[in-house]
Formats: structure tokens, sequence, C-alpha cells
């Protein structure tokens, strides 16, 4: 499932790519050469930069063997995420007339590579379980989990991880108090940072995807959040607002 991610995301993200490329000597079919960089590919095409600044399509057929090979085990193929929520709610009585409801929720992700196009590059996942303290508007991060992997060769290939299990309760008697579980942000990134693949639950989040990714390594807009998180994490340090 693609997403939309903002025109901002995703040139910030082509100049990622763009930075990691490594120029080389291109050979085509009839032995002409030049030295460029690989950008990406694009359909049948692939996007040389040259010496000189200059960029040209060329066509992945037009290539010696041993550069369209490169350009494959380069190219991050179509990924589809699947996640599996495994939710278990109970209800007890604490004697004074009010339920207390008990959420305990867990993510399973599968990464299926799509095609058998050879990829063996590393990449990373990550999945953030999502949920909203009563009475209040923002979202938390309730649960973070990630996986580095690699595909097998020449295989379509799947990788499965879990995430941690997250427990909350709610008081139910005319008013509630606690947080509820409302979803999950599942990524998938390159061995460069680039973003491949995101899938959520709902539509708001991955349109809130970069506040959501943002603040990994500490980096934040908000300078407040480091006290904030500090003084959360003494009491549930699995907790993160966005």
């Amino acid at each position: 499932m693609k997403t939309a991610i903002s025109i901002a995301t995703t040139l910030t993200l082509l100049s990622v790519l763009t930075a990691f490329a490594e120029p080389r000597i291109w050979t085509d079919t009839r032995g002409n050469s030049i030295e460029a960089e690989f950008i990406l590919l694009t359909g049948d095409k692939a996007l040389l930069r040259k010496t000189d600044g200059t960029e040209a399509q060329v066509p992945l057929q037009s290539l010696c063997e041993e550069d369209r090979s490169y350009i494959i085990r380069h190219s991050p193929p179509p990924l589809e995420i699947d996640v599996d929520m495994d939710i278990d709610r109970s209800n007890t009585g604490n004697g004074w007339r009010i339920q207390v409801q008990t959420e305990t929720v867990a993510a399973e992700v599968t990464i299926r590579k799509v095609g058998t196009s050879h990829y063996d590059a590393p990449l990373r996942a990550e999945v953030y379980l999502i949920g909203q303290r009563e009475h209040q508007e923002d979202y938390i991060i309730m649960e973070r989990a990630e996986s580095e992997f690699k595909f097998p060769v020449g295989s379509r290939g799947a990788h499965t991880y879990k995430s941690g299990s997250v427990s909350t309760s709610r008081l139910e008697a005319g008013i509630n108090a606690g947080t509820e579980y409302k979803g999950y942000l599942a990524v998938v990134y390159d061995q460069h940072g680039t973003i491949l693949e995101i899938k959520s639950n709902k539509k708001e989040f991955e349109a809130s995807a970069d506040a959501i990714l943002k603040p990994r390594g500490g980096q934040t807009d908000d300078p407040k959040f480091e006290q904030r998180a500090k003084a959360e994490s003494n009491a549930r340090k699995w907790y993160r607002r966005f």
C-alpha cells in the first residue's frame, strides 16, 4: 500500500538516495563507456548523472549485463506490508460498580518482496503502536519495535517480526479514564534511510508520518519534548506524544 508522502518529504528522501550514489564506469552493449552516478530506475530506464552534472535516461537493455545487474541490485523491489494485530480485552469489577477494562495489544508484521529480482542490501523495518488518552486530543506512541533483515537471494522472500505487547487499563463508570489503542504505523527503510513502503490502519496516521517518525534519534521541533519525555518515562517509558 503506497502512501501520499508530502512533496517536501519526497524531495528529502530523493536527496538522501542521491547523496549515496557513487560514480562508476558504465558500458553499453556497443562497448561505449561513460563515468556517471546511478540515481534511480524509472520503468525500463536508468537515470544517470554524468561528471559534468548533466543527467541522462538510459534504456536498461542498452547497458551491458554487468551494469544491468548492478542497477537491479541497487534498485529496491516493490514491497508489501501486512500487519496482524493481536488484541485481547477483558472486563473485571472492582467492587464499586465500576468496570475495569484491560486491553493488551501486540503486532506481527510481515514484509514481502514483490517479484524475484535480486536485492541483497539490508533493510530496516519499524512498527509503531499508537494510542490516545481519554479526554485528550493528541496521540501517543505506546510501543515501537524495529527489525533489520535481508531477503533471500532469488526468491520472493518474506520477513516477519513482532512488537512487544502493551497493556492498558480504563475505568468505565459514567466517565472513562486511561489509554485506548487506536492503530499502527509500519514502515520499511533501505540502508540509506529512504522510506520504501509505509502502511497504517488509519489515513490520518499515514498523513502524520512525518510527525511520528521525525523524533527518531532525538530530533524534534518541540523544545519541551525531551523534558516532557523524560518526565513521562518515569511512569511509562513507552509513551511519546505527537
